[in-house]
């Protein structure tokens, strides 16, 4: 059992530890439209949630759905993800970083000065474009910005060289918060 909010507990598919059936709304986390029909209802009288085939996205889900503050969500949400997805890069550390440089540079599978893929562009006075290293990648060669594009993008030479990848399409709580411009 989890507790969402002062009044409300989590259950995992359980009905056991549920004092008040009356008040249960089920959701089944496989199903995109028993979610969305869970955020659209009226949750004023909700006092338990069980949860069916219940992922590790499920609860920031329910906690999401009761933050009636619309910035103060959006922010739960990006901490959410963008946490998730630097402990998705810590563990599996993809871009094996040795002497300074990716694997994709050590490989030489691309020609460029800078030993990694974070990198943006900058114009001089003159208007040409110049290639500058990412001001928030760290010295331990770990981003520092909470940016969920940042934290999604995966070079070329990773996609075709390795199992790692990372997409919107992995985390559901972006696609039932998040209408397409903010996405």
């Amino acid at each position: 059992m989890e507790v969402i909010n002062d009044n409300i507990c989590f259950y995992d598919e359980s009905l056991e530890n549920c004092k008040d059936l009356e008040n249960t709304y089920i959701i089944d986390f496989n199903s995109f439209k028993s979610i969305k029909h869970f955020l659209n209802s009226d949750k004023t009288r909700i006092r338990n949630i069980i949860g069916k085939n219940c992922t590790k996205e499920s609860l920031p889900i329910l906690k999401s759905a009761f933050i009636s503050d619309r910035k103060k969500q959006i922010e739960y949400i990006y901490d959410y993800v963008c946490d998730d997805l630097d402990d998705k890069w810590e563990n599996c550390k993809p871009c094996k970083f040795c002497n300074n440089r990716c694997i994709a540079s050590q490989n030489k599978a691309f020609n460029q000065e800078y030993l990694s893929c974070c990198y943006s562009f900058k114009r001089n006075l003159f208007g040409n474009v110049r290639k500058v290293p990412c001001k928030y990648l760290g010295k331990d060669k770990k981003c520092t910005t909470k940016n969920i594009s940042c934290k999604l993008f995966t070079c070329d030479y990773l996609e075709r060289h390795s199992n790692f990848s990372t997409s919107y399409e992995d985390y559901k709580i972006l696609k039932l918060f998040f209408n397409r411009k903010e996405r």
